[in-house]
């Protein structure tokens, strides 16, 4: 919280722009390191609160953009323009006005003859009465001077050389105090008689005269318009309107009211992107050509060195629309479009100019978070195993609609999360998980001389009643969400590699599904000899016996062989062999 509360206030103050960069990026990498990444429209935010007054022409454009700015960016053009402001500091020479007049000692300049009355003087040729005490020369009593009344002057009125009148001084000069705000174009006309002019420097197309604009709504955001003195003029209206041509009509979107402005502007960037049109300047004329052809569609005439289009030109408004219904937020305008997503909600708001209260979206809709609920993605698993016994995964298959053979109608695996070996117990019952579990238990644990340490599988009931052998033994047990079976992916996906291959090979073999135990259970054996991507393309058998498969002694499903039957015979003139179908692979003798 300190650190934002320091990214908040921080503030450029005498530092250079460089320095102040790199502190407000400092700033930014900390908070992402505890916190969350800051995104780069907020690092743009908090950079342009603390730049100062300095930097207000440059900010507020970078404010108006439509597209974020990363921090290379920003650096880049606030270093540009920092150097930018010591160039002009640098070359500007500040013009010192001085008057050039003499300063009168209050003395007057006739002296006093005797040939004037007592009590008068002479100035200038004219002849004025005065009243005062006439004191011998010499040294005053007691050091002071004697009491007197000052001679009355005529005030001086100097003449300032900049302006060429009488009367004041470079300090009161009103040619270099002027009040009135200016902009850079040319002296402003009348309103009735404007016109529009082109001005690539503008980032929205502007208008002082609200009638001009066929669609409008209130403004009600903070920017405001900076004019080439720095100073920021008010905007009251945002609106669109139209610029008929007899080949084409123009649309000019985003227009700014700005009361206090005289003259009409359009941006170029605008203009050119809104229209798909492109303009080519010529000394005396410019064209408006297509985009895409390169047709012309308007010429226009350069007036005293300006580039504009005529008022004749901006569609009759006589049927304005004004918006001038009550302001709403996002959430509002999310609701009244049925609640589809916010950024369609932005996009409406910015291409139809729909009026908004703010543009900050204060809380996640609770209606859509209830039925528009989606699953989020699932990570992957967490789980590290350092030997064959670690983690083993345990999932039951079931019910099968055809019974099998041997009366199975379920399936138990257990799978080695180390080696990806994997166990295969046909059964008939839910139930038989409770007694096969500790026969399993004891086969893995005497033949690699450890103990199963963690079980993980779903929270069916024939697993939960296992829950007092599994304490008893130390082990520990695992168990997925409710109705996710995503967490015990490597059982579901074993189950769906297992069940697609044993149905193939009984397609294959074209035999009765019937026949399913033994297809399953000789699929379980090919899998664990087949190698696994995961184990660096070994073979789970090779991981967890470390001893390389026999893949000579590999037999197509189902296929035709002849045993040898001469042992089982009763009597010598019998056939030595009859034929047979090959289904399945035994796990204790080679064969």
């Amino acid at each position: 919280m300190q650190l934002k509360k320091e990214l908040t206030l921080i503030q450029r103050g005498n530092r250079s722009i460089h320095t102040y960069l790199q502190a407000v990026k400092a700033l930014a990498d900390e908070i992402a390191l505890i916190d969350h990444p800051i995104s780069d429209d907020d690092i743009t935010l908090y950079i342009l609160n603390g730049l100062g007054a300095d930097f207000r022409e440059i900010a507020a454009p970078i404010r108006a953009r439509e597209t974020s700015l990363t921090f290379k960016e920003l650096h880049d053009i606030l270093v540009g323009h920092d150097s930018y402001l010591r160039r002009l500091e640098s070359s500007t020479q500040q013009f010192v006005a001085s008057a050039n007049y003499s300063h009168h000692h209050r003395q007057h300049s006739g002296s006093y003859d005797g040939s004037y009355p007592k009590g008068s003087y002479k100035i200038n040729g004219h002849t004025r009465s005065q009243n005062y005490s006439k004191t011998p020369p010499g040294p005053f009593k007691d050091n002071r001077r004697p009491s007197t009344t000052r001679y009355p002057q005529r005030r001086y009125q100097p003449k300032y050389q900049f302006c060429d009148q009488m009367g004041h001084t470079a300090k009161s000069c009103p040619q270099l105090h002027r009040s009135e705000v200016t902009a850079n174009c040319t002296s402003a006309s009348q309103l009735a008689d404007q016109k529009w002019l082109l001005d690539s420097a503008a980032s929205h197309n502007i208008t002082g005269d609200l009638k001009n604009l066929s669609i409008h709504s209130e403004y009600d955001g903070i920017d405001e318009v900076v004019i080439g003195d720095g100073s920021g003029l008010a905007i009251s209206y945002i609106g669109s309107l139209t610029l008929k041509s007899p080949k084409q009509t123009f649309i000019l979107r985003d227009t700014l009211c700005v009361p206090n402005i005289c003259k009409n502007l359009i941006s170029v960037h605008h203009f050119t992107s809104q229209n798909n049109v492109f303009l080519k300047f010529h000394p005396f004329y410019f064209l408006v050509k297509d985009q895409t052809t390169g047709a012309t569609l308007l010429r226009r005439a350069c007036e005293s060195g300006l580039y504009h289009f005529s008022n004749s030109l901006v569609g009759s408004n006589s049927k304005i629309v004004a918006n001038v219904h009550e302001r709403t937020s996002f959430d509002e305008w999310h609701k009244r479009l049925s609640h589809p997503s916010f950024k369609i909600v932005r996009n409406l708001v910015h291409h139809f100019s729909l009026p908004v209260a703010h543009n900050k979206i204060h809380s996640l809709c609770s209606s859509c978070s209830i039925n528009k609920a989606h699953q989020l993605p699932f990570r992957p698993t967490s789980f590290q195993s350092h030997a064959p016994l670690d983690i083993s995964y345990t999932d039951l298959w079931g019910p099968a609609h055809c019974v099998g053979l041997d009366g199975s109608r379920y399936y138990l695996i257990f799978i080695n999360h180390y080696t990806k070996y994997m166990w295969f117990y046909p059964i008939n019952a839910k139930s038989c998980v409770k007694s096969i579990f500790p026969q399993f238990k004891q086969l893995v644990e005497k033949r690699f001389q450890s103990q199963i340490k963690s079980l993980y599988s779903d929270n069916g009931g024939e697993y939960i009643s296992l829950k007092p052998f599994l304490s008893l033994y130390g082990i520990s047990h695992y168990t997925t969400a409710s109705h996710t079976p995503q967490q015990n992916g490597v059982s579901e996906c074993q189950h769906r590699h297992l069940v697609e291959t044993g149905l193939t090979l009984l397609q294959d073999a074209n035999l009765r599904l019937s026949y399913w135990p033994h297809a399953f259970h000789t699929a379980t054996y090919l899998i664990n000899h087949q190698p696994n991507p995961l184990l660096q393309n070994k073979s789970p058998f090779e991981s967890l016996f470390g001893q390389k498969p026999n893949y000579l002694k590999l037999k197509s499903f189902g296929c035709i062989c002849y045993p040898l039957l001469k042992p089982y015979n009763t009597y010598k003139i019998q056939p030595k062999s009859t034929p047979c179908v090959f289904i399945w692979y035994s796990l204790t003798q080679n064969a």
